[in-house]
C-alpha cells in the first residue's frame, strides 16, 4: 500500500524556511525537507512524493545551496557563488536602496554579498542538522557544504553577476538634486501637524542624533535595478570605516560622541582618555545593535542629565528625532527608550536636509572643523609611538572627530533648530526653505515591515508591537510581552563580541540613573 502524504505537510514550518526561501523553492523541495526533519525515511518520501533513488540527494544538495529544484532539472559545472535565493534577496535590498534615495555602492555590494555567502553556508549547515544528516557518511553532501564556505567575490564576479540579473552599474548623481524633487510643502508641513506639539516645548527636552563619516569624497559607482534610469546615493562608500553620531538639544547642549570603529576586539589603551563612548563593528558601520547600544548610551546619558534639569520639567517626555534610517527599527533600542520617558520620531522621507538639524547646520560645520583640524607637536609626539600606521591613522581621526566636536558652538546647535522651524516653533521657516517642493511631486513609499518608516514615532504602542514582531519573528498582542532586558543582562549584551558584523560596546554603558523618591537617585548597573 502506497504511502499518503500527511494531509497537513505544507502548514508544517519545522526548517523555519525565509521568505525568499519560499518564493525561490519548490513546493516538492520544502516537502522533502519537511518530512526529513519529522524523521520519514528516504524510501517513504521517494514512494509518497513519486521520487527516484537519485532526486532524494539532488534534492537536498540543490536546497543547500539555495538554488531551485524539481524533479528534471540537472546542475553541472562549478556552483554558482550566490544561489537563487541570495540573488533574489540582492535584487530585492537593490530596488530598496533606491526607493530610499540611496543607492548600493560596489563596495558595499563586495560586502554585502561575502554576507549572503557566509549567511549561505550558515544555513546549510542548519539544514543538515535538522534534517538530521550524518555528514561523516553523506560525503558528497559534505562536499557540497564545504563548497558554500564564504571567500571574497571578485571585481569581473560582481560585474557579470549584476549583467545576469538586471543590475546595472552606473556613476550616481548627487543626491542633493533627488532630495529636493521629493521634499514637498504636503511632507513638510506633515511632521508639524503631526508632532508640532512637541516642538514647543523647553529647548532643553528636543534633541537630535545623527551620524557622519570620516571618509573623504571620491568618485565611484552604485548598483541600481535596470528599471531606473537614475543611479542616486547620498555619501560616498566609507574609507576609514569610522562613524560617529552626535547627540544635542535645542538649548545646545551637547553629549559626548558615540563613535563605531572598523574591527576592532577591544578598546586599545590610547583610545581609554578621549571623552566619547567606543563602539566596534566589522565595517565601522551602524546596525541594529550598534544603534541599540546608542539608545542605552542615549538613554543613560539623559538619566544623569535630567538630574540638572529645573524640577518642573525634570521628568518630562525628552524627544529624540532621527531620520528612517533601517538600524532605527530595533526593539530593545525602542523599550528601553520607552521605558526611561523618550520619545523616538523618524523625519518625514527625503527632507532631511531641510529638517534635520544635524543635516542643516551641524554636519557643515563638524566637517569644516575635522578637515582644518591642526595637530600640534605635543601630540604628534605621542601619535609617532604608536606600533602601526593603522592606530596612527586612527588616533588622529578620532582625535580631529572629538576635538572639532568640542569646538562646536552652542550658538551653532541653537540655530540648527532654528533654521529647521522646529525651535522655536515655526512652520513657515521649513515650508518657505528653496529646497521645499510644491505639493504635488510624488514621494516613493517608504513603508517597511508594515510599519510606515516616515514621520513616525516609534516608541507608540503600535509601532512597538510591530518592530518587536520584525526583531523576534514572533506575533504580539501586548507590549507587556515584548522580551525586555534587565538591567542586570544589559551590559553582557552590549559587550558580547560573538557577531562582529552586529557590533558591540568597547566602552562600558554609562550608570543610570533613576528617581525613585523625592529626594532618592538610585544608581542601576
Amino acid at each position: 500500500m502506497a504511502k499518503q502524504i500527511p494531509n497537513d505537510i505544507d502548514k508544517w514550518n519545522l526548517c523555519k524556511w525565509t521568505d525568499t526561501e519560499k518564493v525561490m523553492l519548490s513546493q516538492i523541495q520544502r516537502r522533502v525537507f519537511e518530512l526529513r526533519a519529522r524523521k520519514y525515511l528516504n524510501a517513504d518520501i521517494k514512494e509518497m512524493l513519486n521520487l527516484k533513488d537519485r532526486h532524494i540527494s539532488s534534492c537536498i544538495k540543490f536546497t543547500l545551496e539555495g538554488n531551485f529544484w524539481t524533479p528534471g532539472r540537472s546542475q553541472g559545472g562549478h556552483p554558482q557563488y550566490l544561489s537563487d535565493s541570495d540573488i533574489l534577496q540582492f535584487q530585492f535590498d537593490i530596488r530598496k536602496d533606491l526607493i530610499d534615495l540611496d543607492c548600493m555602492k560596489t563596495i558595499t555590494a563586495y560586502h554585502y554579498c561575502y554576507d549572503l555567502k557566509e549567511k549561505r553556508y550558515q544555513r546549510a549547515i542548519q539544514l543538515s542538522k535538522i534534517i538530521n544528516l550524518d555528514l561523516t557518511k553523506a560525503k558528497s553532501i559534505n562536499r557540497t557544504i564545504q563548497s558554500l564556505m564564504p571567500y571574497p567575490p571578485s571585481s569581473s564576479w560582481l560585474y557579470n553577476m549584476c549583467e545576469r540579473n538586471g543590475i546595472i552599474i552606473k556613476t550616481p548623481q548627487s543626491l542633493e538634486e533627488a532630495c529636493r524633487k521629493h521634499c514637498n510643502i504636503s511632507s513638510i508641513k506633515s511632521i508639524f501637524r503631526k508632532h508640532g506639539h512637541y516642538f514647543g516645548r523647553d529647548p532643553r527636552l528636543i534633541w537630535n542624533a545623527d551620524e557622519t563619516s570620516s571618509a573623504a569624497s571620491k568618485k565611484y559607482k552604485v548598483l541600481v535595478s535596470s528599471s531606473s534610469d537614475i543611479p542616486l546615493s547620498s555619501k560616498p562608500p566609507e574609507e576609514q570605516h569610522i562613524t560617529g553620531i552626535f547627540p544635542f538639544n535645542a538649548a545646545g547642549t551637547k553629549m559626548d560622541p558615540f563613535i563605531i570603529i572598523h574591527g576592532l576586539q577591544s578598546l586599545p589603551d590610547e583610545l581609554k582618555n578621549f571623552e566619547c563612548f567606543f563602539a566596534s563593528q566589522k565595517n565601522g558601520w551602524v546596525t541594529l545593535k550598534t544603534f541599540d547600544i546608542f539608545c542605552l548610551y542615549f538613554t543613560n546619558k539623559i538619566s544623569l542629565y535630567r538630574q540638572q534639569l529645573p524640577e518642573d520639567i525634570r521628568n518630562d517626555t525628552i524627544i529624540l528625532l532621527v531620520d528612517n534610517h533601517s538600524s532605527r527599527f530595533t526593539s530593545l533600542g525602542i523599550e528601553y527608550l520607552n521605558q526611561n520617558n523618550i520619545k523616538m520620531i523618524t523625519f518625514p522621507s527625503h527632507c532631511t536636509h531641510v529638517l534635520q538639524p544635524f543635516d542643516v547646520i551641524v554636519a557643515r560645520a563638524l566637517k569644516s572643523r575635522i578637515t582644518t583640524s591642526k595637530i600640534n607637536k605635543e601630540l604628534n609626539d605621542f601619535v609617532s609611538t604608536l606600533p602601526t600606521k593603522a592606530a596612527k591613522a586612527r588616533y588622529i581621526t578620532i582625535y580631529s572627530m572629538c576635538e572639532s566636536w568640542r569646538m562646536i558652538p552652542q550658538l551653532i546647535l541653537q540655530n540648527a533648530f532654528k533654521a529647521t522651524g522646529i525651535h522655536p516653533l515655526d512652520e513657515d521657516t521649513a515650508v518657505n526653505n528653496k529646497y521645499v517642493y510644491p505639493s504635488n511631486v510624488q514621494i516613493p513609499s517608504q513603508r517597511r515591515y508594515r510599519i510606515n518608516t516616515s514621520n513616525e514615532e516609534l516608541t507608540t504602542d503600535q509601532n512597538r508591537l510591530l518592530i518587536a514582531e520584525k526583531t523576534y519573528s514572533k506575533k504580539y498582542t501586548n507590549v507587556n510581552q515584548i522580551p525586555k532586558f534587565s538591567d542586570a543582562t544589559i551590559t553582557s549584551y552590549c559587550k558580547n563580541t560573538s557577531n562582529l558584523s552586529a557590533g558591540f560596546a568597547l566602552s562600558d554603558i554609562p550608570r543610570l540613573f533613576k528617581q525613585t523618591g523625592p529626594r532618592t537617585l538610585t544608581i542601576f548597573f
